[in-house]
């Protein structure tokens, strides 16, 4: 069913409300008096090197939709009365970056009648009736919601209209506009960008990859990382989260919100790492909000939770961390496959659903899994091992500039080769490395950033869509899984593209995989990442796509996804030390994790306060 048109809609799909005209707004307003017009105004672009430049450059300015969104805003900064600039950061069309809208509201003309020092006239309202400011406001620095004057408290709820302040998410007055792409205008905190409300029903709705970018990572921490510490998780724990937490510029008392992966008791031993409660109470934290699983869009699913949390007012400050003790648990022996635990009543474990067709057959392991995906790929596409060991000799030499690392020794092609076969065609250099360690992240409301002594990665997007079956074995592309969702679904919540990434940080659980995110996130075309990463020259940290310069879960060892993210921080951060991606300042870095049904993506953006 077609939408009503027209400037104002009411809740039951009427155009008009008591009081207010039914004709065009700015018609309006121009037959009652003339309205004073300031020059036309174009965002500035951001001091951030870069990023938008990127895009703007690329559209040739403002895209069509974000300049009739900002024509749009115009009008109503003029029409509402307002006659200072906005001194506030608002979301722009489909440029996906925020801006500085300095000098956005128009000056209007004075409008005689009632006069409230901080009033603001509505759209259509009756200019005897409504009283405009008498001096400038600057709405930015508002700390309570603007009176209204001459409307009635119906007619502001028919004009979508609504007081946040309560809530002390957004303390704002909020004014809907009507065009065909549905405008709010919205006065909250800095860095909150603009709200958008479902015409007619006062309902907020979001455009594409708003609510990622009102969060930022404001810190990280990680602790001791190496083989068989023989340290519990908590106390690993602790080390990173007090150290993630004072880089924020935070003290625990600050923190409201706590997330992990995959939650307590998941997994084998030293899989899961301690759980939310147990760290909650160790540093004793007061939370408003607090979460922990393992099914969701792979070890970032913590992240994502959180960022969600933050952006929807829930929490300002959330904690989130993953920690293993995968080698302490190993002890001197191999790693323990997936079922192999014991059941009770000496009859051994019993194994239903999809695993049903893969553990009592002796493929214990997501290496097993993983290998037939791989096996598909060098039959499908033509792919190598000489390509695919390229991943594990990459990583091996970032390694070396990584003082965390657990193999920095350097590893050639022939040392590849003479490494024991795992599971066809995964070798032991193209496994991860169990470790002991913790990392953690603080994601922060987004005006945080202007707290923190450095820059933040702010969350440009995330991929989280999973469309195929959920199943390691019957998914419709074994070559792809569900990295091939994730991807395009990162790119679709963004106006950024895979040729502005300065730097990549793919999982890498096996080599193969982070072939798989290269292809999902679009560096090379479905079957390509062979050649692509043939010789090593285009992933090397001074190629073209400097690649889990860290060295990756197969030198850096298993922290199992976070790791990940930890370095793009860092290199966004320009704090990697000798393993900085050099000849260039980083400022948008791709993370990628999980493999075959699971898997996660996110875009950071490097910002300074």
């Amino acid at each position: 069913m077609p939408r009503p048109r027209g400037p104002w809609v009411d809740r039951s799909g009427r155009r008009g409300v008591p009081g207010v005209g039914r004709r065009d707004v700015a018609q309006d307003a121009a037959q009652r008096r003339p309205v004073r017009r300031g020059p036309a105004v174009q965002p500035r672009e951001r001091v951030q090197p870069g990023i938008a430049r990127r895009i703007h450059q690329r559209a040739g300015g403002i895209a069509p939709r974000g300049r009739q969104r900002l024509e749009h805003l115009h009008a109503g900064f003029a029409l509402a009365g307002v006659a200072r600039p906005l001194q506030h950061r608002i979301q722009i069309g489909g440029l996906g970056q925020r801006r500085d809208l300095e000098d956005a509201a128009l000056a209007a003309g004075r409008v005689p009648g009632p006069v409230h020092p901080e009033a603001v006239a509505l759209p259509g309202a009756d200019p005897g009736e409504v009283g405009v400011p008498a001096e400038p406001v600057d709405l930015a620095e508002r700390k309570a919601p603007l009176p209204v004057l001459g409307v009635e408290e119906a007619q502001l709820d028919a004009l979508g209209v609504l007081d946040r302040g309560a809530s002390g998410v957004h303390r704002a007055l909020l004014l809907r506009m009507w065009s065909d792409d549905v405008t709010l205008i919205a006065d909250g905190p800095a860095g909150l960008g603009a709200e958008v409300l479902c015409p007619g029903h006062g309902v907020p709705i979001w455009g594409r990859g708003e609510v990622e970018r009102r969060a930022v990572i404001s810190g990280i921490g990680q602790s001791d990382v190496g083989r068989r510490l023989g340290r519990t998780g908590l106390d690993l724990t602790i080390d990173a989260a007090l150290a993630a937490i004072a880089d924020a510029g935070l003290a625990p008392a600050d923190v409201d919100g706590l997330a992990t992966y995959p939650g307590a008791g998941m997994g084998g031993a030293g899989f899961a790492g301690p759980g939310s409660p147990e760290v909650q109470d160790a540093l004793r934290l007061e939370l408003s909000w607090h979460a922990g699983g393992v099914e969701g869009p792979a070890q970032l699913a913590a992240v994502v939770n959180a960022v969600l949390a933050v952006a929807a007012g829930l929490a300002r400050h959330v904690l989130v961390y993953r920690t293993v003790t995968e080698s302490s648990a190993q002890g001197g022996g191999g790693r323990q496959g997936i079922g192999l635990g014991g059941a009770g009543g000496g009859s051994g474990p019993r194994i239903g659903g999809q695993f049903q067709w893969s553990i009592p057959f002796r493929a214990y392991s997501a290496a097993n899994w993983l290998a037939m995906n791989a096996q598909r790929h060098f039959h499908e596409f033509g792919t190598t091992s000489e390509q695919m060991a390229m991943i594990a000799l990459n990583g091996r030499r970032n390694a070396a500039r990584n003082p965390k690392a657990v193999y920095r020794d350097p590893m050639t092609l022939d040392d590849y080769f003479a490494s024991r076969m795992v599971t066809s065609p995964f070798r032991l250099f193209d496994c991860d490395a169990p470790v002991d360690g913790s990392t953690a992240l603080v994601v922060s409301a987004a005006e945080h950033a202007r707290d923190v002594d450095h820059a933040v990665a702010r969350v440009e997007a995330v991929g989280t869509a999973l469309r195929g079956r959920p199943s390691w074995d019957q998914f419709d592309d074994m070559t792809t899984m569900a990295a091939r969702d994730a991807g395009a679904h990162l790119w679709s919540r963004t106006d950024l593209r895979p040729e502005d990434v300065d730097v990549v940080e793919l999982y890498d659980g096996f080599s193969f995989l982070t072939m798989v995110w290269l292809e999902a996130l679009g560096f090379c075309g479905r079957g390509e990442s062979g050649p692509y990463v043939e010789g090593g020259r285009r992933i090397a940290l001074d190629g073209d796509l400097p690649l889990n310069t860290h060295g990756g879960q197969l030198s850096a060892g298993r922290l199992h996804g976070f790791g990940f993210v930890h370095e793009a921080c860092l290199q966004l951060r320009g704090e990697a030390g000798e393993r900085q991606v050099p000849g260039r300042r980083a400022e948008v870095a791709a993370v990628a994790n999980g493999g075959g049904p699971v898997a996660g993506a996110m875009l950071l953006t490097r910002e300074d306060g």
